[in-house]
This record gives C-alpha cells, structure tokens and sequence, in this order.
C-alpha cells in the first residue's frame, strides 16, 4: 500500500457541523495487493452504505470477485482518501491494465468491476455525504504524482447526473488533460407502489390485460413460484441459470453471457457472497418440478437490479418468462421493496413494464503524455472521418435522388405525350382546345347578366 503525501493541503473539505476545526485534510493511500483490497471489505461496506445512489456494482463483494476472476495481467490501483482520524471518505476503485487503440498501445485506467465480458451500471465514486467534491481533486493531485504511469482514465458505466462527473470533466480541462463525456445507455425501472392492482395501473391497457392473461393461461399447469434459498446447493442453480440463459438466447439467434469460463468463474465468486449478505435473488418457475424459467436478480438498498435470466424454448407459446417476471415484482411488492431496475437493454418487454428510465455515461480523461494525446488524435481523426463518410454518403444519396426524380418526371412526361398521341392531340392543342372550351361558357354567363 502507498501513502501519497504531495499536495495534501490542496484536497481539503468542510467538516460537518459540530466538529472542532472548519477544515480538515484528507489524506491519500493507493492499495495495490490483495491482501490489503480484502482487509478493507468491512470499510468498504460502511463507505457504500453512506454513498449517495449506492449500488451492488459498486460493492466489495462485486469488485473484489471481478478482481478475482479477471485480475491477471492488470495492477490494482484503489485510491482511499481519508481524513485526518483515518477514516475513509473516498474511494476510487481503479486498476491499471495495457491497452490499444488503432494499433497504439496505452496505460488505461478502469474501474474495478468493468471491463471483460462483465457489464454493470450505476458504478463510480463512494464518498461519505458532502465528500464527493473534495474525492475529485484527492484523484486529480494522485494522477498527477502518477503521470508517468497512465494515458488514459476511463469511467465507464458511471451513472448520469452526479455531480462529481462535471467537476471532474472541468478540473480536468484546467489541468490541460482533455476530458470527454458521451452517453452509455438506458436503465429502465419502476418505482413499486403497495399492491399488485396498483402496478398493473401503471400499466398501459393492453399491457395489463396480457399480463394478466398469460398468468391464467399458465394456472392450467399448476406452476410453482420459488427463490432459491439452498447456499449448498448454488452451483447447481447458476449452472441451470447458465443452461437456460444459452437455450433462450440460442432460439433467438442472440449471443450469450454464460459461454466463457472468465464470466462464469466471475459469478460463481460472486452469489455465494451475495446470498451471504442477502443480496442475491435466484427466482425459479418451475413445472412438476422441472425448472422453466429463471431471472438472476440482486438486491441493494431496497431496490431490485433483474440482472439476467434463461427459459426452455418449448414453453415459449406460454410466455414463461413474462410470467416469472410478474411474479418477480409480486414477491418484491410483498417484501416492501422500493424499485425494480431492468437496467440497460433496449427490450420491448423492460419498457412496456416500467415507467422510469436513468442514463449511464462513460467518462474518459486524456493524460499528457505522447500515448494520452496520440489516442486523442487518433480518435478525433477517427471521428473526422466517419464524419466525413457520412457526408459523402448523404452527397451521393442526394444526388442519387435528385437523378431518380428527374428520371420519374421525364418518364411521366413521356407516358403524357404517348397518351395525348393516342387520343389525336398534343399538349399544345389540348392547352388550346380547353381555352376554346371555356371562353363561351364566360359569354353565356355575360349574356344572362
């Protein structure tokens, strides 16, 4: 673990009323083994419980198994910022790892948790209430003791609007490291009222009477609803999660999660843990005692994150997995939860069952070194050039139209002459004719005045 000192009376902040002295300064150590990334798990948990918008991702037990699983070849980077009684205010999850962009090679760092074939939301900075502002600065001065040491700061999947992000973004700027923000994705959700009736209100019509259907039509096989509870027997469950998730995701053509040994090592480590805290929800329909269909949940702060699930295709015609996903929120209403978040993915079934949506951005930091700012050129030509090609295409697509048109009125222009030809005239005599045509008809309405 490395203390780092420089610059210490410049990451300074208010103490909370009632403390002795008006200011205070934080102090910050790096931890880069592991030995000292498990010591701090009970730290961590406090940190996370005071965090405002906390979240599982940004848990111990999600970082510390993704280490686990995905940490060979990257070097721990976890930035503590404490205060002057040791007690941790901050923290920034970071591990270092060698990248490329076009061929170039670079120094990133991430996030603890991102990365791989592994893909939260909400992540970023924990900091105690009033200690986000001074985290931002603390992170600044330690890369700019560690320049050397990094290209590029990524932040991704951090959850849009906290207020650390733009003053990242512009004390960055004043530092000449080029900062950048562009959106990740949409997370659905829906607040949960306190009752079942009330959710199906927040419902379109349409929405409500499927629903409601397809729970009748499944009464026929006499279903049984369950979350898994057998700690013993985990490993059974997530490896029928994994089946389920491959059939599902194979009758619709779409790739799947469960398919490398990296991502399923990663939640093998993770649900034992999670289930230990009470944060896991493993949620089973199942038939004469065969499971059907199954939704990976996690729980946090009395919200709900759906965060996988897998059904057998043959039971596709009675919408398994809709009705699984029913009686998930009837369980979650029941237990009083508050929320339940479906995350990102545009998929019709998250829209049509909630009513709320938050966004996720990504966040990178350019350092000032040749690797920093070649991957900025290189991505500003990129950008330039896409750009570019697409300007060209619209050129090309508009003239293309421009031809089409003129072609089509020369066509009806000569589909007009041929059919004039047929009945024995020209435009010019018709033009003629119609004149001779209407000029009596003025005359008669003269004669009658």
């Amino acid at each position: 673990m490395t203390v780092y000192n420089a610059r210490q009376s410049e990451a300074v902040a208010e103490l909370d009323a009632g403390w002795a002295e008006p200011r205070q300064r934080l102090n910050v150590t790096t931890i880069e083994d592991d030995a000292a990334f498990e010591a701090m798990r009970d730290e961590w948990d406090h940190l996370l419980s005071v965090t405002e918008n906390g979240s599982v991702f940004q848990s111990w037990e999600w970082a510390f198994s993704w280490w686990q699983a995905f940490g060979s070849g990257k070097q721990l980077s976890i930035i503590a910022v404490r205060d002057d009684q040791s007690n941790l205010v901050a923290l920034w999850p970071l591990y270092r790892r060698p990248a490329s962009y076009l061929g170039l090679r670079l120094r990133e760092l991430r996030l603890l948790g991102t990365g791989q074939e592994v893909s939260p939301d909400y992540m970023g900075c924990l900091a105690s209430p009033g200690r986000a502002e001074a985290a931002v600065p603390a992170l600044l001065d330690w890369l700019e003791a560690n320049r050397r040491e990094w290209d590029l700061l990524r932040l991704n999947e951090v959850r849009a609007g906290l207020g650390w992000v733009e003053q990242l973004v512009g004390d960055s700027h004043a530092r000449r490291w080029p900062a950048r923000v562009v959106p990740r994705a949409r997370c659905f959700y829906v607040e949960l009222p306190d009752s079942w009736d009330r959710y199906c209100k927040l419902l379109a019509s349409k929405v409500r009477r499927t629903y409601r259907r397809r729970l009748r039509n499944m009464e026929m096989f006499s279903p049984r609803y369950f979350r898994w509870e057998d700690g013993g027997r985990l490993s059974e469950a997530l490896n029928k999660l994994g089946e389920l998730h491959r059939l599902r995701l194979a009758d619709v053509g779409e790739q799947c999660g469960f398919s490398t040994p990296g991502y399923v090592r990663f939640h093998e480590l993770l649900a034992p843990r999670l289930l230990e805290r009470g944060w896991l929800g493993l949620h089973c329909l199942s038939v004469n005692d065969e499971i059907i269909s199954m939704l990976y949940t996690f729980e946090y702060g009395g919200a709900v994150y759906v965060y996988q699930g897998g059904l057998d295709p043959t039971w596709s015609d009675y919408s398994v997995g809709t009705v699984l996903r029913c009686r998930v929120v009837q369980d979650a209403i029941a237990r009083g939860m508050r929320e339940l978040d479906f995350l990102k993915g545009e998929h019709s079934y998250k829209i049509e069952c909630t009513n709320g949506v938050r966004r996720t951005i990504n966040l990178t930091v350019n350092n000032s070194t040749v690797g920093g700012w070649a991957e900025l050129l290189l991505r500003s030509g990129r950008e330039w050039s896409k750009r570019a090609a697409r300007r060209v295409l619209l050129g090309r697509a508009l003239a293309s139209a421009r031809k089409a048109r003129a072609a089509l009125r020369s066509a009806l222009g000569r589909k007009l002459g041929h059919f004039l030809l047929i009945r024995g005239t020209t435009p010019d005599r018709a033009a003629a004719s119609g004149s001779d045509r209407a000029a009596p008809q003025r005359a008669s309405v003269g004669e009658r005045g």
